[in-house]
């Protein structure tokens, strides 16, 4: 689904000159920069772009995980924390020490 989506960004977006979006087009017989498609599916600037893609996507959900886990450590010792301060809110309010 990720190739599907950078290749029709790949067809839109294209430094050639001309018309590279029909030129682009399937069933065109030729690529959005004039070269041939026989049978090549990416060009490489297509693939590397792709690569690139897939590199900053596993980046961003790695950050995510990595900030998901760190926040909810940072819940769980908040939580803790307020445990013990109303613990011993209640110890102090019964009049016991200690």
């Amino acid at each position: 689904m990720v190739a599907q989506q950078s290749d029709s960004v790949g067809r839109t977006v294209s430094s050639c000159s001309g018309d590279a979006k029909t030129a682009a087009e399937p069933g065109n017989g030729t690529a959005a920069c004039g070269n041939s498609t026989n049978g090549e599916a990416h060009s490489p600037q297509m693939q590397r772009a792709e690569e690139l893609v897939d590199q900053l996507a596993a980046r961003v959900a790695e950050f995510t995980s990595s900030f998901g886990r760190k926040v909810l450590r940072l819940s769980a010792r908040a939580r803790e924390e307020a445990d013990d301060i109303w613990a011993e809110a209640q110890n102090i309010r019964r009049g016991g020490r200690g």
